[in-house]
């Protein structure tokens, strides 16, 4: 459909425009008697600035630190509902806790198969709650999984042996059941994109789950923004990491803004022991917004949760 309003403003500067040639339009008005003539409107408003940018303002929901299968999955599906209306949906890191190849001593111990199963449960009631797209973002938990396979190499047959544990929930995997005497293949699940990596960046945007921890409040997103992402990504300015378990917001002296994101998950055993530097973990996550390619700001929201021993 044609654009009047442009139309108006060329018939008023051209008083000739509805009965001159093709050729001659073409000739006045700078376009070639080949070019879609759509085409040309919509070059013409972008040059007038009557044309609206064509980025879309995407929602998006931050949730990190589930830990599977010691993630609350009640609480997980329950944020899922109230923000079903996202476009984005970023597991930030440890999304399986990967307690087999643990360094941790864990009496309930858990192999990587189930918990890739309770995963791809989750992600398929996830599914049925929202049509979001959901990104998997690497944590250091995952991570044990590469680091495992890279000790054992000669064992385990590094060369045949894919060893990103979020690529196989993504893409689908097949598991073989012994007892059973069968092999199930669990299919992928529609739009979700594993990032190869421990950071993910959308516009201004930039979301980490790091190896390393602070004990004091904050610490670990300022140390991580000073030491290495001020320098290497300046055109950020807000900052999101997991791994802490702790939920909070600060403003760096130059007006980027640094949040920590909360955890999902079951207290971890080891934050009770007195010898280890955790902190009681705090439950939430974050919403906001993106407007061409920015962070909208005032879009921020910390969702509060509570602490471990209130939501036990």
């Amino acid at each position: 459909m044609v654009d009047n309003s442009l139309f108006d403003i060329c018939d008023k500067k051209h008083k000739k425009l509805i009965t001159e040639s093709w050729e001659d339009l073409a000739k006045r008005f700078d376009f070639s008697s080949g070019e879609n003539l759509r085409s040309w409107f919509k070059r013409q408003r972008k040059k007038m600035g009557l044309l609206k940018s064509n980025n879309k303002n995407e929602k998006i929901l931050i949730i990190s630190d589930l830990h599977i299968p010691d993630h609350k999955e009640k609480l997980v599906l329950d944020i899922i509902k109230d923000n079903s209306s996202v476009d984005k949906i970023i597991m930030l890191g440890d999304i399986l806790d990967c307690t087999a190849v643990s360094s941790w001593y864990n009496e309930d111990i858990s192999i990587l198969d189930y918990e890739l199963i309770k995963a791809h449960e989750l992600l398929c009631s996830i599914r049925k709650i929202t049509k979001a797209k959901i990104i998997l973002v690497k944590g250091n938990h995952e991570e044990r999984v590469n680091t495992y396979y890279s000790k054992n190499a000669k064992i385990m047959g590094s060369a045949v042996v894919e060893t990103e544990i979020l690529y196989k929930l993504a893409n689908g995997f097949s598991i073989k059941y012994k007892n059973k005497n069968q092999r199930i293949e669990y299919q992928p699940i529609k739009d979700i994109e594993y990032c190869n990596g421990r950071t993910y960046i959308i516009g201004d945007l930039l979301v980490n789950h790091p190896s390393f921890y602070r004990k004091d409040y904050m610490k670990t997103v300022c140390v991580m923004y000073n030491e290495k992402f001020k320098d290497k990504y300046p055109n950020v300015n807000v900052i999101i990491m997991g791994h802490t378990h702790q939920l909070g917001l600060v403003f760096a002296q130059n007006g980027k803004v640094l949040i920590e994101s909360g955890c999902l998950c079951n207290p971890m055993s080891y934050t009770d022991k007195d010898d280890k530097p955790f902190k009681m973990q705090s439950y939430g996550y974050v919403y906001l917004e993106i407007d061409d390619k920015k962070v909208d700001i005032n879009s921020i929201k910390l969702k509060y949760l509570g602490y471990d021993e209130i939501l036990k």
